[in-house]
């Protein structure tokens, strides 16, 4: 296994911790400052505990959310800091992921350890990761799709799309993936498991069967599959946003985009929630498909011009949780959602 590098930090650094109070459209009540130079990706843990960010000029590093510690420093390299360019975490934030051009790590939250490391066929330009942390599905700028069982460490199944794929996910249960393409092809998959009864330590293979093709005018930004809502997000840079039945096929909310592109979709309760570039949060309601709430949320420099985004939001026990690419993650609590 290559050299991987973590730091484990026993001391608190100088970072900012601030209790705000206020309108909840507008300001956080609590807010980490995690990266001054920005971020090229974030991930949060969906129990709301842990945020892994790919820092502009220092690699990767896992922070705790409840008191703004940073506990570790990953890169791929002893020899310094990796430009990391996608991360991942599971659910409870045990296993984390990080990718380097065709490089993909795998990391332990307990001990701040690497676990396994793959070098891919080509370079990675998108990532997602199943809920518990033993599946990764990785798009690469070749088309070339994987789906790597990490429990087993094997690739449980491999396809070559026609292009870049710009946009992927994978359901918690494993039992779902989603495709989104530079030329804006979107592919949803039914993923059944094929067990091997003589060796149960070997690699998972997967089925997969298509349920889903879609076509948008431009690159897709956005993709995922709602299992609970029964419904495909897909979203075409600054032009459209889609939910598909995946019952009917029938598309059941278009949004067309004209300042913002989709970063995130999410189901909570019973609405729709969407992240956008313009650091919007959208509550929609799906009962009528009307936005009951949005979301402001505030970037750290508010004189500087925009293009901040926000790389990863959660949603925990009615408090909203959002990185952005400011390298700031901030809390907002009490949604008061009906």
């Amino acid at each position: 296994m290559k050299n991987l590098q973590f730091a484990r930090l026993k001391v608190i650094p100088a970072i900012t911790l601030l209790l705000l109070g206020g309108c909840f459209a507008d300001d956080p009540d609590l807010q980490i400052d995690q990266s001054i130079q920005g971020l090229y990706d974030g991930a949060l843990s969906a129990n709301g505990q842990y945020s892994l960010i790919a820092s502009i000029h220092h690699g990767a590093s896992l922070w705790r959310i409840k008191d703004g510690e940073r506990l570790y420093n990953w890169n791929h390299s002893s020899d310094g800091f990796t430009q990391i360019s996608h991360v991942a975490l599971s659910n409870n934030g045990r296993i984390a992921l990080t990718a380097f051009q065709r490089e993909l790590a795998s990391w332990n939250q307990k001990n701040g350890k690497s676990i396994q490391f793959w070098q891919l066929p080509s370079q990675i330009s998108c990532l997602s990761m199943n809920g518990n942390g033993t599946y990764a599905l990785v798009g690469m700028d070749s088309g070339q799709t994987m789906i790597i069982d990490m429990a087993n460490n094997g690739f449980a199944w491999s396809y070559k799309f026609p292009d870049e794929i710009t946009a992927c996910d994978i359901t918690p249960t494993t039992n779902g993936i989603a495709i989104g393409t530079q030329q804006g092809g979107v592919y949803a998959y039914q993923v059944k498991r094929l067990k091997n009864k003589k060796d149960k330590t070997a690699p998972s293979q997967l089925k997969l069967g298509k349920i889903l093709e879609l076509e948008h005018p431009y690159a897709i930004s956005q993709v995922s599959l709602l299992p609970k809502s029964k419904l495909l997000s897909s979203a075409s840079r600054h032009n459209e946003f889609i939910l598909t039945d995946l019952k009917t096929k029938e598309p059941v909310f278009e949004e067309e985009l004209k300042n913002a592109s989709i970063s995130g979709v999410k189901e909570y309760n019973n609405y729709i929630v969407v992240a956008k570039t313009n650091r919007h949060i959208d509550f929609i309601n799906q009962e009528n498909w009307k936005t009951l709430k949005t979301v402001q949320v505030p970037k750290r420099n508010k004189w500087k011009p925009s293009g901040v985004y926000i790389s990863d939001f959660t949603l925990v026990k009615d408090n909203l949780i959002v990185t952005g690419s400011d390298g700031v993650t901030q809390i907002f609590n009490a949604l008061n959602l009906p």
